[in-house]
């Protein structure tokens, strides 16, 4: 009876030990929660991040991303004033000046029988002018750029009494402002320049006088642009100064041009 014991209870024991054994296999097949935890953590997240800028659709319109544009009024002031830069700017001299004595007259261009001043005439009519065998002028047409209009004269005597060549920078305003200083011959050099002329209507020609763009411009506002450019451009090539207030009134015209 011993023995029979004996064997029951061994034969128990291993039963329990062999269900043991198979109940921790059958856990081990599982993860650990633990263990699937960490591994979770542990995974490597990309996250996107910009860092290049917008795109163009992305910006916005209004602002502006460069430091280099500048506005056209901005533009106007900067040329202008680069223009004009080199003018010097002094008082006029309390001087008179006579034509007959200090500028002399009108050059021949030979071996023509044209005049300095025929020739400028020339240069602005039109069309369809006549002259005589002295080379005046007897009929034609003429761009009046102070007034705006055409001039049309019939008779050489309408020519000499309505028609008159303007020296842009008056002469008496040259002498005032550093021409008296030239000598006799470079004045005169300045007297026919051809490039200091304008053919204009006779009224408005006596109306400038020997005025500067502060105290009288051409009626045709279309042409004050053009006008001061010339100003500017000629008073630079001859080193003749401005008045104060005659700069100034330039320099306010070149910007809005």
């Amino acid at each position: 009876m011993a023995n029979s014991e004996l064997e029951r209870r061994f034969k128990h024991a291993a039963a329990s030990v062999t269900v043991l054994l198979s109940f921790v296999l059958l856990v081990g097949c599982f993860p650990r929660p633990d263990s699937q935890s960490s591994d979770t953590t542990s995974e490597s997240i990309s996250i996107p991040t910009t860092t290049s800028e917008p795109s163009d659709i992305e910006k916005s319109p209004a602002v502006s991303t460069s430091s280099n544009q500048i506005s056209p009024q901005a533009q106007g002031v900067s040329k202008a004033v680069e223009e004009i830069s080199g003018v010097v700017v002094a008082s006029a001299a309390k001087i008179e000046t006579s034509r007959s004595r200090d500028w002399g007259t009108w050059n021949s261009l030979t071996p023509s029988c044209w005049s300095v001043r025929d020739e400028s005439l020339r240069i602005y009519e039109l069309s369809g002018s006549a002259t005589d065998d002295d080379c005046k002028f007897t009929s034609g047409d003429w761009y009046d750029a102070y007034s705006g209009s055409v001039l049309t004269f019939k008779s050489a005597e309408e020519i000499s009494d309505s028609l008159q060549l303007d020296h842009i920078i008056p002469v008496s305003y040259a002498f005032r402002h550093g021409a008296n200083l030239w000598s006799a011959i470079k004045r005169s050099v300045f007297y026919n320049d051809i490039n200091n002329f304008i053919a204009v209507n006779a009224t408005d020609n006596i109306s400038k006088g020997n005025s500067g763009p502060s105290e009288w411009m051409p009626p045709n506002q279309d042409y004050w642009c053009t006008y001061s450019h010339r100003w500017v451009g000629i008073a630079k090539a001859w080193g003749i100064s401005f008045e104060r207030e005659d700069y100034d009134k330039l320099l306010e015209i070149l910007i809005e041009c």
